[in-house]
């Protein structure tokens, strides 16, 4: 077994180094109608630089001031050797519809022991664990799933079995041909154990699922998680088919295409022990008064209207979700690789025994399979969204009832599709329970409600956010301005990616049916062509980094704006990191330049089709379309529309690991691109060097390793102004894009930043290049009758903008950015005012006038997100000391 690394270290911290955090104040929000006492809560805190140096000095504290039961741990490191990024695992309690403020610092007094602490015994390959109420053990060699799985018995000190042994294993996968592949069958890759206790327990297994010739069919990776004192264990399963796409025509990815792997059914199976008549729960997830709770947690169980079906079965029953139950359920944005829409129902359909019991529109429950004695009960987050799934209870041949949750089940109407390079990653939750509970004697089946509201918790965690001060004082999103009602255009049109009225981000989600295990995340681009056609953005922009920076900065004054964005960029980053990046190394177009990179959102003004998340399907939807800057259709995973800063904000806030993966997978095939020059993609003084540059730096914070800031390096010079035809002014030889070059002056900046933060001699080559930048766009692209920066700068030296007044801000931005080192306080003033005039112009323009809420589309939700709050920092800290300039300190 190998043990848990610090991940994104430059060096391991000092225990010995004195503490300077400053006591940071979090947030726990539980919008759920029951109270949750003891919750087991997970949070990522980003520092400032030199703050901490040693996790284990830290604790958190209740709202009375005591301290609760903790573990912490470093994500990501400081050059210093100082926390960046670091995860606080604690026990709370959290009231009924509300929150709680909880305080996470260095205290020298001792941080208490959960009444029941979480111990691991390591046996060679296999870890054993004891929540203290409920005991199991993971196998590195011969993978079953979780065994030896044991809940308390009536007796003091005893265990009795929670579950039986699956023959085949949990982890299943039949192919289209009814060939059975498991995890027991593959090879393990590795067992890694990350967190060992006292509160939390975090492991990660790899390997392959494969039939019992030993042929591999797909790979996974599992986290097991659990909390002290609880018998839930909270999996992330990814199910990843590692083949290249073989396409047919380069630059076309519609489904069908070799390389695909396809399947009838994939699950998680377990088989609850019984020792009598099993009784089978399927619920979907709603909410009802229990009449008779004699306790206040109770009285809004999930009992009642969500329950669908309780009592004993024959042969089968399941809660199948076949569509998302929306008005548009059957669009075509869910057609297969033959043009047809496989789908058979709106929303979910249950069945006892062959009959059909119940429908509805929309699940986000659980089933559950119990004896007089013992349970088990199993769900999916995101149920519905990430249709089709199914919960499913079937007797087996020795009598026995098995539960599975089904994450593609054999009820769909279709074979599933893995495209090559795809990936899925879901979040299951089991939870295993005593059903006899009581206060005095043991009452049979009696748990139901109990079972019920575990698992309504268990499927809605809480959400956590620090302040908006602490997230701008930690530099973890550079600079960031919090909500400022004065600015009242700018914040409404922020607020109407959520809320316009008639059409917003959410709105248009539901017209384009954007749900479905591979849609569920995406946003539809609805700037192509008004929306008259059905187009993937695949979160151009970063568009799930800027949903982060809204929820960071509208924690405090507009929590239920924060709550929204975080929900958004949770589904969009999750999506971002499985399906638009291309997880293969066996793709051989340029020696592999595609391999572990971003798909770009459809291509401009074309339908979708069955392209997916993949740029272009064939000509037979392009008509006479062919785009004027290039003369073919089509494309791949290139830099232009790559980026990492979200999925790894998101992996570090959330503790998420396949979106760091991801990330990291990004930023080495960056490197090799560059240093091998194939599709190197630099040079250019535009987007393409910037999105390079993003994923570099952000590299460099996630490992330490100085060949990403050397690759950096080169990135920089060979994108720099002085090689471009403009760099002496107008007429030229070629264009000045302003808000393109903008998206690659952001990264030489926090390429600067990197630099100043470390103590290092400044880079000269990335300084140059923001000054002399900057200055050409106060020379040549500015209008002072229009205030405003021109979009670009064409050949003659004339101006150019686009319609759309959103990318001002990304230019204006960087204006304000390149006054840190511009050391004339009467250019600084000039630059400052200009970029003012420019904010506050673009928003005008962008309201029209109107006090409410506005939308345009997902673009300029994007980039207003993202571009307006280090605009406003930075102004704010000019303001404050107009002489401000040199080195940020952390």
């Amino acid at each position: 077994m190998v043990a848990g690394p610090l991940r994104g270290g430059i060096t391991r911290p000092a225990d010995s180094e004195e503490c300077n955090m400053i006591p940071v104040t979090l947030t726990v929000h539980n919008p759920l109608p029951i109270a949750r006492p003891r919750e087991g809560i997970s949070a990522g805190v980003p520092l400032a630089r030199g703050h901490l140096r040693d996790p284990a000095a830290v604790r958190v504290f209740g709202p009375d001031d005591r301290p609760l039961p903790s573990q912490a741990r470093a994500q990501c490191l400081w050059g210093d050797g100082s926390v960046r990024w670091l995860m606080v695992h604690f026990l709370a309690d959290l009231p009924a519809s509300g929150n709680v403020r909880l305080r996470v610092g260095c205290d020298s007094c001792e941080a208490p022991l959960p009444a029941l602490p979480l111990r691991v015994r390591d046996e060679i390959t296999r870890a054993a664990v004891d929540t203290g109420a409920l005991r199991f053990a993971i196998d590195g060699a011969t993978f079953r799933g979780l065994e030896k799985v044991k809940l308390p018995g009536r007796g003091e000190g005893q265990w009795v079995a929670a579950t039986l042994a699956e023959e085949q294993g949990s982890l299943q996968v039949r192919d289209a041909e009814g060939r059975l592949y498991t995890a027991l069958c593959g090879r393990t890759r590795r067992l890694l154990v990350e967190e060992r206790g006292p509160v939390h327990f975090s492991a990660c297994i790899e390997g392959e699922l494969a039939d019992e010739s030993g042929r591999a069919l797909l790979d996974y990776e599992l986290w097991i998680r659990a909390f002290a004192g609880q018998s839930i264990v909270r999996m992330l399963l990814t199910l990843r088919n590692g083949r290249a796409s073989r396409r047919r025509v380069l630059g076309q990815w519609p489904l069908g295409l070799p390389g695909s792997v396809y399947f009838r059914e994939a699950g998680w199976t377990v088989t609850p022990a019984q020792d009598g008549v099993a009784f089978v729960t399927l619920h979907s997830g709603g909410l009802s008064h229990y009449p008779l709770a004699q306790e206040p947690a109770m009285q809004c169980a999930t009992a009642g209207a969500g329950e669908v079906y309780r009592g004993p079965i024959v042969a089968a029953a399941s809660l199948v979700q076949d569509s998302s139950g929306g008005e548009h359920w059957f669009h075509r944005n869910h057609v297969n690789r033959q043009w047809r829409i496989p789908l058979s129902w709106r929303g979910w359909k249950a069945f006892v025994d062959g009959r059909e019991i119940a429908h509805g529109d929309r699940a986000g429950g659980f089933a559950a399979v119990e004896d007089p004695r013992i349970g088990v009960a199993m769900g999916v987050r995101h149920f519905w969204q990430n249709f089709p799934k199914a919960l499913r209870a079937v007797r087996r041949a020795d009598g026995k009832v098995s539960l599975c949750a089904a994450l593609w089940p054999g009820e769909f109407a279709d074979v599933h599709e893995m495209q090559g390079g795809e990936q899925k990653t879901h979040e299951l939750v089991v939870y295993y329970f005593r059903g006899d509970a009581g206060r005095n004697v043991p009452v049979p089946y009696n748990q139901w409600p109990e079972t019920a509201a575990a698992m309504y918790r268990a499927l809605n965690p809480p959400i956590v956010l620090a302040s908006s001060q602490h997230y701008a004082a930690s530099h973890a999103f550079d600079y960031l301005a919090a909500y400022d009602a004065a600015e009242t255009d700018y914040e409404l049109v922020n607020e109407g990616s959520l809320s316009a009225t008639p059409a917003n981000l959410l709105t248009q989600r539901e017209f384009f049916d954007e749900y479905g295990w591979r849609n569920f995340g995406d946003v539809v681009a609805d700037c192509e062509v008004a929306g008259r056609v059905l187009s993937h953005y695949n979160l151009e922009y970063d568009m799930g980094y800027a949903m982060l920076m809204q929820a960071a900065r509208t924690a405090d004054a507009r929590p239920e704006l924060a709550l929204e964005w975080w929900r958004l960029a949770e589904a969009a980053l999750r999506h971002e990191a499985d399906i638009d990046c291309y997880h293969t190394s066996e793709d051989r177009h340029t020696d592999g330049a595609y391999c572990h990179g971003k798909h770009h959102h459809t291509e401009h003004a074309y339908e979708a089709g069955r392209s997916t998340h993949r740029a272009y399907e064939e000509d037979g939807l392009a008509g006479d379309l062919v785009w004027y800057w290039h003369d073919e259709r089509g494309g791949g995973p290139e830099s232009q529309h790559m980026n990492t800063r979200g999925m790894l904000t998101y992996g570090w806030m959330a503790d998420y690991p396949p979106a760091i993966r991801a990330a990291q997978a990004m930023a080495d095939l960056i490197v090799w691109k560059i240093e091998k020059d194939r599709f190197a993609q630099i040079g250019s003084y535009f987007r393409d060097s910037g999105h390079n540059l993003q994923i570099l730096n952000d590299a460099w914070h996630l490992t330490g390793e100085r060949k990403y800031l050397e690759t950096g390096a080169v990135v920089i010079d060979r994108g720099h102004p002085d090689r471009q035809p403009w760099q002496s002014g107008f007429p030229a030889e070629g264009e000045l894009n302003c808000w393109g070059g903008s998206i690659f002056l952001k990264e030489i900046a926090r390429y600067i930043e990197i630099h100043e933060a470390e103590g290092w001699e400044l880079p000269q080559r990335a300084l140059s290049a923001i000054l002399c930048a900057v200055e050409i766009y106060n020379r040549w692209a500015w209008d002072e009758g229009l205030s405003r920066y021109a979009h670009v700068v064409r050949r003659d030296g004339t101006h150019f903008r686009y319609d759309e007044p959103w990318w001002d801000l990304k230019i204006l931005e960087m204006v304000a950015w390149a006054c840190r080192w511009q050391t004339d306080a009467a250019v600084r003033k000039l630059w400052l005012s200009r970029a003012r005039r420019n904010f506050d112009t673009a928003c005008r323009m962008l309201t029209g006038g109107a006090r409410k809420p506005v939308y345009h589309n997902c673009k300029c939700s994007t980039v207003t997100a993202q571009n307006g709050p280090a605009f406003l920092a930075l102004e704010a800290m000019f303001r404050a000391s107009p002489g401000a300039r040199g080195r940020r300190k952390g």
